[in-house]
């Protein structure tokens, strides 16, 4: 396993670049904290053209940046690339979890293929999103991280050592009860519900366990859908299709 923390990093970086101009600042970041771990991207770009012959992520923005402890990585739009997905990195909470930068790519870059090959947008997210498509797209996006970064456990995969103690055992309960929301559109005016399952930071889905069961059961769905598939396939499968399968896949598991 490749862990690397950061603090140590960006305490030598903000040491040499307290007194520079911004200007300076911005040289000194790029050579001391992005390229030092480009190889690392570099590495898993590479696993991704060895797999989806067709993943390119060479213009797609890449940010790195402080997120005041909210996120370590997400995808997101930005009006200086309209109509493209934008890749966010919270290099605080990165640092702060000692995140395994493998993982974090595997997984962060597949959602960025991924949403490009669903040719999902923003009308889509905001108007038509079901919580079944981001617990499709977080399932996938760590089944896909543990395929590229191989011998990992699930609680690895999932970057949360609270799941440590969860298994397969642990489906079923979860399944049943993200059923009775799992037709419902994302209300992006009240998020509780997403949030509860797929944020660190809020109150979990279901008391007494740990928040961001979306990306468990998510994993698992994704594991039923591919017994009868193959992921070349799936990875194209529109945000319908995607619903549809998750309804079928989730009535197998509970």
């Amino acid at each position: 396993m490749i862990v690397i923390n950061l603090k140590n990093d960006l305490q030598e970086f903000w040491n040499k670049a307290s007194e520079n101009t911004h200007a300076e600042r911005v040289d000194l970041w790029g050579s001391s904290i992005e390229k030092k771990y480009k190889k690392i991207f570099d590495e898993q770009c590479k696993k991704y053209k060895s797999v989806f012959s067709d993943s390119d992520f060479s213009k797609t923005p890449f940010y790195v940046m402080p997120s005041c402890m909210t996120f370590n990585g997400r995808g997101g739009s930005n009006s200086d690339y309209p109509g493209q997905p934008v890749m966010y990195m919270g290099i605080d909470y990165i640092s702060k979890r000692n995140d395994d930068l493998d993982l974090f790519f595997s997984h962060e870059l597949f959602h960025i293929y991924h949403i490009n090959r669903m040719k999902v947008d923003e009308k889509v997210f905001m108007t038509e999103e079901r919580l079944t498509l981001p617990l499709w797209l977080e399932g996938l996006a760590t089944y896909v991280s543990g395929e590229f970064c191989p011998n990992r456990v699930l609680p690895e995969l999932l970057m949360d050592k609270n799941f440590e103690d969860f298994d397969e055992s642990c489906v079923a309960n979860i399944c049943s009860k993200f059923k009775v929301v799992a037709n419902e559109k994302i209300d992006h005016n009240d998020m509780k519900t997403y949030q509860s399952l797929f944020n660190f930071q809020t109150a979990p889905f279901i008391e007494g366990l740990p928040p961001r069961l979306g990306y468990f059961l998510g994993y698992y769905v994704v594991k039923e859908v591919l017994k009868s598939n193959v992921l070349s396939d799936v990875v194209i499968w529109d945000h319908k299709k995607a619903h549809t399968k998750v309804l079928e896949a989730l009535q197998c598991l509970s």
